[in-house]
């Protein structure tokens, strides 16, 4: 078997399994694995920010209409 054979074997919200790889030590993904909780919720976060500073220096540099060297 490939280790991208290999799927988690925890379940989402829906009830659906996890379509994630498991990791090479354990039958869990990166998200799901019991070892890995405080990595994967740091990680979380850090996405959040991420997203957030993207949307806000969207907005600061969004301008309407400039799409071409002509129009500016």
């Amino acid at each position: 078997m490939l280790i991208a054979d290999r799927t988690c074997k925890a379940r989402n919200e829906s009830g659906d399994p996890c379509r994630q790889a498991a990791l090479r030590e354990g039958d869990f993904c990166f998200w799901h694995s019991p070892d890995h909780t405080d990595e994967a919720a740091e990680a979380r976060r850090l996405g959040g920010l991420r997203r957030r500073r993207e949307k806000a220096v969207a907005g600061a540099y969004d301008l309407e209409g400039l799409a071409s060297v002509e129009q500016i």
